[in-house]
């Protein structure tokens, strides 16, 4: 399953402590934040589990809108649900139940090369396995081939800097153009939008999850914010919302 959004490319299935193995007639309460068609799917993924393990009910609970704030209320009440999607895991870990000897025992099942390592490592902490990932996001740039060769702008290439687009989507103002070179979400999501700060060597908050400090405030932080402001203000960029299509890259 696809999540909305991804911070670090990455969604967590998590289970809480002493919960993991389903007893007969035993509730495993599976709380989700999606709706609709997804939480259809969910459903029936639950009464599959269902048909196959004889005399274990799966809860599908639907937080929805405020998953977030409906999950800290659950934690806060000592009634989380047993397993769960997640976004702040490293907040909770300590009450999670480490996955590592239930990974273990269904090797046969879940093999390492089933999952990039790059994503399992975003579900451990001090060495231990808390989640696994159930989705990643894949960051790319369109381009319109027709506008760049109307426009004589050589097409974008491996190795490209944002000085490198910069300069090839101010192009695109010269006559007899007037075009914008790029498009710039105006209003991105924060989950999508840290990637950035990683190219220029920051993110917004330290890894323990604790320091906002020298990371979103920090030089590296500003350079990026001041990058996309002056891309507007030159209009080498525009700011638009999704779904509009007027750029050349």
């Amino acid at each position: 399953m696809l999540n909305r959004k991804s911070i670090i490319g990455s969604l967590m299935v998590l289970a809480m402590a002493g919960t993991a193995t389903a007893r007969a007639e035993e509730v495993l309460r599976f709380a989700t934040w999606d709706t609709d068609e997804s939480l259809a799917i969910q459903q029936e993924i639950a009464k599959k589990f269902e048909e196959k393990h004889p005399g274990v009910k799966v809860q599908v609970e639907p937080y929805a809108d405020g998953y977030d704030q409906k999950l800290i209320a659950a934690f806060g009440a000592g009634n989380p649900p047993d397993v769960m999607y997640m976004w702040n895991f490293p907040q909770y870990y300590t009450s999670l139940k480490p996955l590592d000897d239930l990974i273990a025992k269904d090797a046969a099942e879940i093999k390492p090369d089933d999952f990039p390592q790059g994503l399992m490592n975003t579900v451990r902490v001090e060495g231990k396995t808390y989640g696994m990932p159930s989705g990643f996001t894949t960051q790319v740039v369109f381009y319109n081939k027709d506008m760049f060769a109307k426009a004589g702008v050589e097409e974008p290439k491996d190795g490209w800097t944002w000085d490198d687009l910069r300069a090839k989507a101010a192009k695109f103002r010269d006559e007899p153009n007037k075009v914008y070179g790029f498009a710039v979400d105006a209003k991105p999501d924060p989950y999508d939008f840290e990637q950035f700060l990683w190219s220029n060597g920051t993110k917004y908050i330290s890894d323990d999850g604790k320091k906002i400090d020298g990371y979103m405030n920090s030089d590296a932080a500003a350079q990026v914010l001041d990058m996309f402001a002056d891309m507007a203000k030159t209009q080498e960029a525009i700011t638009l919302n999704l779904g509009d299509d007027t750029s050349g890259s």
